[in-house]
């Protein structure tokens, strides 16, 4: 691990990473939830679920499918006003078209942004062997979508010159030369109604039941 973790109860600055993925998810999380001080020991245990999942799938992605050639960053802020937590992950690798042309034809970064949202949709080849991310591949922007969806919380993905916006389901043309991806998602103590699991569950009831719902 390059970084290390501030000082200030409630900020994580950027880490470098290219691995040691559970070690650093843990260690974010663990800074952000034992500095929680306005929230219940119940709050606390629900949320660092939440949020030890969702790190380590997003900085999963950056190992095995970015090619970035410096790793990727992670940074993360607790605001305990408005309970909520953001996180952000960031990389200078190929982009999300880039990564899926090996086995989808996309136009553009949006619609590449729209298919990695997809469940079971991955760039994965034979070489992405992070903790067996092979069998687990297309499963980590997908439930992240859906728990930001079903906990009222925002996302937002950038993947090359397209910013995607969950708040107002919007894709916007950056002009800032960025390559790379970066994925920033905030969630909301509050919105978490269901334990992780319940919600995980639930997630995957669903899209079981709209797959048999297509024909």
């Amino acid at each position: 691990m390059k970084g290390s973790l501030s000082s200030n109860n409630t900020y994580t600055p950027f880490i470098s990473f290219n691995n040691e993925i559970d070690v650093i998810a843990d260690n974010i999380t663990n800074k952000i939830i034992n500095n929680a001080t306005n929230l219940s020991d119940d709050e606390k245990d629900d949320l660092s679920k939440y949020l030890k999942y969702l790190i380590r799938e997003m900085m999963s992605n950056v190992v095995s499918h970015s090619q970035s050639s410096i790793g990727g960053f992670i940074t993360a802020q607790y605001y305990p006003t408005k309970k909520k937590v953001q996180v952000i992950i960031i990389d200078n690798g190929i982009g999300l078209q880039a990564s899926l042309a090996q086995k989808y034809t996309l136009d553009n970064e949006a619609d590449a942004i729209q298919k990695a949202m997809e469940k079971n949709v991955t760039g994965s080849n034979p070489f992405a062997t992070y903790n067996n991310v092979q069998k687990h591949a297309g499963l980590g922007l997908f439930f992240l979508s859906k728990i930001i969806e079903n906990t009222q919380g925002n996302l937002l993905i950038v993947s090359n010159s397209t910013i995607y916006k969950s708040n107002h389901n919007t894709f916007t043309e950056l002009n800032t030369g960025f390559k790379g991806t970066l994925i920033a998602f905030e969630i909301f103590e509050d919105n978490l109604e269901y334990e992780f699991m319940q919600l995980f569950n639930i997630i995957k009831s669903e899209d079981e039941e709209d797959e048999e719902d297509a024909f």
